[in-house]
């Protein structure tokens, strides 16, 4: 599985499998739980497909009940198609650019863009 965001230098090379259908670029940000909502709108602009959010938890001492732990970031993810990589390095610089004015306001801690290559068979 490629890591990162598509080469600055025209994008994901032929044969790394991102020109095949079935290949969807994973957008993820660790936020506040009270800026989850806020960071979902802005990846949910760049990926239309939606969001999913992924609450950090903590398990029991048993190892059989999990909790919600609201003092950890949650992970919001998103996907998009990564065939077209002038449409995968735009979302990319758009959503960062809208999180970047969002961290700057400093209001709830929000990570940094993260990015990851998905083929269907993963």
């Amino acid at each position: 599985m490629a890591e990162g965001p598509p080469q600055a230098d025209g994008g994901p090379s032929a044969d790394d499998g991102t020109s095949a259908d079935g290949t969807w670029l994973e957008l993820s940000v660790g936020a506040d739980s009270e800026a989850v909502e806020a960071v979902s709108e802005i990846l949910g602009r760049v990926a239309p497909g939606g969001t999913t959010v992924e609450p950090a938890f903590v398990l029991d001492e048993e190892g059989l009940r999990a909790a919600i732990d609201p003092s950890r970031p949650a992970i919001v993810r998103a996907y998009l198609p990564a065939g077209d990589a002038v449409a995968v390095r735009t979302a990319i610089a758009e959503a960062s650019s809208a999180l970047g004015h969002l961290q700057a306001f400093g209001l709830r801690p929000i990570g940094e863009l993260q990015t990851r290559l998905l083929h269907d068979a993963d």
